[in-house]
């Protein structure tokens, strides 16, 4: 069971990753920063 919840988690995560190599650096910035601001509130 947790065997496959970990399969889902890596392939999400592996999804997530190229979303963000599809951005460019300056996209990649912006999101880096929304990212900071959120954490910051």
């Amino acid at each position: 069971m947790s065997e496959i919840l970990f399969l889902k988690v890596a392939s999400f995560r592996k999804y997530l990753f190229s979303i963000k190599n599809l951005l460019n650096p300056k996209d990649r910035k912006i999101y880096r920063n929304l990212k900071n601001f959120n954490f910051a509130i």
